[in-house]
């Protein structure tokens, strides 16, 4: 269809304001019709802003991203964000859980933070009792946070922390570990390496919008805050190695 205007431009001819004529006006006259009441619909029950926590955007913003060769952001990796935030989060609340009220017991035996304070002065820390307690409420409120999608860069900063810490303490067991005469298996720092990647990860994608943090400011910047975040994480491990430790 052409987009070129054939309106006659002699007395008589179309109004010149666009080939067609505006909404509720009519071509006669030179006051426009209104042909619609307004007042005749209820929009009360209608908002522009969508309720579903997976839905991505509008179809309109969908095609202009296709367009411009963005990738979308679709529910899929919000539930796998979910997923790693559960899984991560779970591990940490049951350890908290294990060393703050002694649940979950090991072959029948209660952690508690008097026998985490008894490790760490034989690791060599100063002040054990209260570092028990930091690392003990760490783990727990942490893994709290991160199953509730709340302050997830924070709490990734906390888990960051605490595994650095574990990775100094076990690195001359090596990343896989060791194996004794007798057969006996000794873990290293594996693991540790492993959970400390997946909170890094958290604090840079954010918690997905399946999440509290959802309004917030770290959702809708996570690198700036993640940066800031793996700052703090890595600056208090720093602080309790080579101050805390004789």
């Amino acid at each position: 269809m052409s987009n070129e205007d054939y309106r006659p431009a002699s007395s008589g001819g179309y109004r010149d304001d666009g080939p067609f004529p505006r909404s509720g006006e009519d071509y006669s006259g030179s006051q426009p019709t209104s042909r619609i009441d307004p007042s005749e619909f209820d929009d009360s029950g209608y908002s522009s802003e969508s309720t579903d926590l997976l839905t991505s955007s509008s179809p309109i913003e969908d095609e202009v991203e296709q367009e411009l060769g963005k990738p979308r952001w679709h529910s899929g990796a919000d539930l796998g964000l979910l997923v790693l935030r559960l899984v991560l989060g779970g591990a940490f609340l049951a350890h908290g859980l294990q060393k703050v009220f002694g649940l979950f017991p090991i072959s029948g035996i209660k952690l508690s933070p008097e026998m985490m304070s008894q490790s760490l002065q034989a690791s060599g820390y100063k002040q054990p009792e209260l570092l028990a307690w930091v690392l003990s409420l760490t783990e727990l409120s942490a893994g709290a946070l991160l199953i509730l999608g709340l302050l997830t860069p924070l709490a990734a900063a906390g888990i960051v922390g605490v595994m650095i810490n574990a990775i100094a303490d076990h690195w001359s067991l090596g990343f896989f570990g060791q194996i004794s005469a007798t057969g006996a298996v000794t873990a290293g720092w594996e693991l540790n390496f492993v959970l400390a990647g997946a909170a890094v990860a958290l604090m840079f994608t954010g918690p997905g919008r399946i999440s509290i943090d959802r309004p917030l400011p770290w959702y809708r910047k996570p690198i700036p805050f993640g940066f800031l975040c793996l700052v703090v994480g890595v600056g208090a491990a720093l602080l309790v190695r080579f101050v805390m430790k004789s």
